[in-house]
């Protein structure tokens, strides 16, 4: 009974793999149950072992290729094409256009007024009438009264010294003439004592020449000419008739005007003596702006309006370049004329960059990268069939891209919606 059993056991198949055994044995293919028992058939149907190894060398073939198949799939420009014609289905056309490239960037801007130069008054009296605080004084406005009687700004670098006048030595000659008499070069002069030439007078005279009141050189001596161009332009101005300037009648002002009151140092019923009574800045309030780093040599700058106001964006003016502050650069701009804003007021500053001028754009929303990285748009001609158009970009801002090559204005570009 045991020699048979030997034999019985000697000419019995090779016992089968179960699934566990065939995990141990190859621990790559850990199989599913179902890959297991299809190994266990086909060691039932070939006792070879051969039989069986070739066969769990063909399941991995099968299931590499079937795996590397659908990752190609996956990856394929032309699946990468198909999803995106399906976004653009119900895309909106947008038509190419042409522009610039413009970057921009918001800064908190204020109002200001640069340090104001003091004023001096040249005589003793009452105030009756002082600046307004922020005014906007004009070569040849009133800028303050003492005792009732004006004193006008006059532009000039060289400040009131002395009465601008001449002294009239022969009896027969008038200093005052008509009201409303322009002289003319040329015209008789009686003779007077020499007051000493000076620039006091070269401004006087330069100021009523650009007035249309002096047609003499502007030569920094006092004649007669100068007298009754003084008194005429005096007469047309409200001031009495004089044929020159006290010097309690008129301070001169540095550039060329207007002038803003910085500051009033006097009021109405106060005593003033030979003393400051104003400060003025040259022009109209600037915009001081802190940047985070000096600003690039061709960018610009223009205020924004405020939140729901409808009126437009402002345009500001380079003043100088920046300068260094506190806690960064710190950049200057003005105002157009005409336009008076509060000092103090706060406003938003957008500083634009122009990175690209005058070149086919595309919005942005319309751009799409297939599987190899190219970029394309989905475009049409105007009432033509759409298809896939590849693009070459440049530089961008935040609505466009600059097309260098593959897209012309005129045509359609789909953009998802």
């Amino acid at each position: 009974m045991k020699a048979a059993h030997s034999r019985d056991a000697g000419s019995r198949p090779q016992a089968r793999v179960s699934q566990r055994d065939v995990a141990a044995e190859s621990p790559r293919l850990e199989m599913t149950w179902t890959m297991s028992h299809i190994n266990d058939r086909f060691q039932e149907e070939s006792p070879s072992p051969a039989v069986v190894r070739r066969s769990r060398a063909l399941t991995v073939l099968v299931i590499t290729f079937v795996l590397l198949a659908v990752a190609s799939c996956a990856t394929s420009p032309s699946a990468d094409r198909t999803s995106h014609e399906a976004q653009v289905a119900e895309a909106d056309w947008m038509p190419v256009t042409s522009g610039d490239i413009v970057t921009s960037r918001p800064f908190d801007g204020t109002v200001t007024r640069p340090p104001g130069a003091p004023v001096y008054f040249h005589g003793t009296g009452t105030v009756t009438a002082a600046p307004a605080l922020e005014s906007l004084l004009e070569p040849g406005d009133v800028a303050i009264r003492v005792d009732d009687h004006p004193v006008v700004v006059l532009p000039g670098d060289v400040p009131v010294f002395r009465d601008i006048t001449r002294v009239v030595t022969t009896p027969e000659a008038d200093p005052t003439p008509k009201p409303g008499n322009v002289p003319t070069e040329g015209a008789p002069e009686p003779d007077s004592a020499q007051l000493a030439p000076g620039n006091d007078i070269r401004q006087l005279q330069s100021f009523l020449a650009s007035a249309g009141y002096f047609s003499g050189a502007i030569n920094g001596r006092f004649s007669d000419l100068l007298g009754r161009a003084c008194n005429a332009w005096r007469l047309d101005n409200g001031l009495s008739s004089y044929a020159g300037f006290r010097a309690d009648e008129i301070v001169f002002l540095p550039g060329p005007g207007p002038w803003a009151v910085a500051s009033t140092d006097v009021s109405p019923g106060q005593s003033i003596a030979d003393s400051q009574f104003m400060s003025v800045t040259q022009g109209a309030a600037v915009v001081t702006v802190d940047l985070d780093r000096q600003p690039e040599p061709d960018v610009t700058y223009a205020a924004l309006p405020v939140a729901g106001d409808a009126s437009s964006e402002v345009p500001l003016t380079i003043l100088g370049p920046a300068t260094q502050g506190d806690n960064g650069p710190v950049q200057l701009l003005g105002l157009p004329d005409g336009v008076l804003l509060q000092p103090g007021a706060s406003l938003v500053v957008e500083q634009r960059r122009r990175l690209a001028v005058g070149v086919t754009l595309v919005p942005i929303g319309a751009i799409r990268v297939d599987g190899r990285g190219d970029t394309f748009v989905r475009c049409r001609n105007s009432g033509q069939t759409e298809h896939d158009c590849p693009v070459s970009l440049g530089a961008h801002d935040s609505a466009n891209a600059a097309v260098l090559d593959g897209l012309r204005p005129g045509q359609e570009v789909a953009v998802p919606a």
